[in-house]
């Protein structure tokens, strides 16, 4: 019992090294992956820039990144005590994220959240460290003062093994499902893709007028190899209006029994009925699954108001974290603004005497004659 003993002493007690670099090595990994999803997935490294932004959103889980730094400091001093208390304390301070159920998202307001591969592996950083500085606590300096007639070249080799067991299988666990999601995206993204594009089934004759069910929509410009530099909302009815395609747009007022109109020379008044033969809709075509891979998709169509028959429609999808996109493309451009002058030939032919003034540029909308 005593050869036991005076074996797993110096063996534990060299353990302490294992646990802590790997707490180290975790903690710039996790920096790297993704920390949370919320709108979007969030970086790591952005969420540790960022953080200390959430104490006024009720979010305390960042100061246990400098209460970890601190226990790293100890350690290194050899108070292993207060290394122990510091740990755990930054533990507890970051797992108050997992009970919390929304997240600032930059201006765009507050967002449902879950937590990715990048939050598990910082709090595996601090478990690991935790563990190094208990085993100090528990074996303090014996397994140097107790290590000797031990093999201790057979020692390092074993405390190497369990350092890179240590690392490698929680970056293993982290790393696997990225790859996994990835591989997702890709089939879910192909998939939806093979329904992307334009139909324009019969052009009416000449619009003057358009009701928008939205005001505006998203619009992507210098896209090569199917991917987009830019992405903007626009606000398509005012814009056709005021570069002459249309005489005047009309829009739901947030009376429901009434409308708003917008014309280039009195811009917008109530309208208690539609005068527009046809209207624009937008809707969202991608499910929640999709959209947590970070794929959304957008269908515009047209249909004539009398009827409900469907004269146009475009559908594409854009995946939000590689800027990828599919869809009808007119050069560089997708763009509802533009579809619709395609579609239903809209020329410049609605002048009036304030018109030059009221004009706003088609942004990233091929000009027209």
């Amino acid at each position: 019992m005593k050869f036991r003993l005076n074996w797993f002493i110096p063996f534990a007690g060299r353990l302490r090294a294992p646990f802590l670099v790997a707490g180290l090595l975790l903690f710039p990994l996790c920096l790297v992956l993704p920390a949370y999803h919320a709108y979007e997935d969030t970086p790591g490294l952005m969420a540790f820039l960022l953080g200390p932004m959430g104490l006024f959103d009720g979010h305390f889980s960042w100061f246990a990144n400098p209460v970890l730094a601190a226990a790293w400091i100890m350690y290194w001093k050899k108070k292993y005590a207060p290394a122990v208390t510091a740990a755990v304390f930054a533990m507890l301070l970051a797992g108050t994220f997992l009970f919390a159920d929304t997240i600032v998202v930059g201006s765009s307001g507050n967002y449902p959240y879950k937590v990715l591969s990048g939050y598990y592996l910082w709090l595996g950083s601090i478990a690991y460290t935790a563990v190094a500085a208990a085993l100090g606590v528990v074996f303090g300096e014996k397994s140097e003062s107790e290590g000797a007639g031990i093999d201790s070249a057979g020692l390092r080799a074993q405390r190497y093994a369990i350092g890179v067991v240590l690392f490698a299988l929680p970056a293993v666990l982290a790393v696997a499902p990225l790859v996994s999601k990835s591989n997702r995206t890709d089939e879910a993204f192909a998939r939806l893709c093979a329904t992307a594009g334009e139909k324009i089934a019969g052009v009416p004759g000449d619009v003057e007028a358009l009701y928008f069910e939205q005001l505006g929509g998203l619009s992507f410009g210098d896209i090569k190899d199917g991917k987009y530099r830019w992405m903007s909302w626009g606000r398509t009815a005012e814009t056709l209006v005021n570069n002459q395609f249309l005489r005047f747009s009309e829009y739901p007022s947030e009376n429901a029994k009434s409308y708003r109109r917008y014309d280039a020379v009195a811009k917008t008044q109530a309208a208690d009925r539609l005068r527009s033969a046809y209207g624009v809709f937008v809707s969202k075509v991608n499910a929640t699954a999709e959209e947590q891979l970070g794929i959304e998709g957008f269908e515009t169509t047209v249909k004539r108001l009398a009827t409900g028959e469907q004269v146009a429609s475009k559908r594409f999808f854009y995946h939000i974290r590689t800027s990828r996109i599919c869809g009808y493309q007119n050069g560089d451009l997708v763009s509802d603004t533009d579809f619709l002058i395609r579609a239903l030939h809209l020329k410049r032919k609605f002048q009036s005497s304030k018109s030059q003034s009221l004009q706003s540029p088609l942004e990233g909308v091929p000009r027209y004659p």
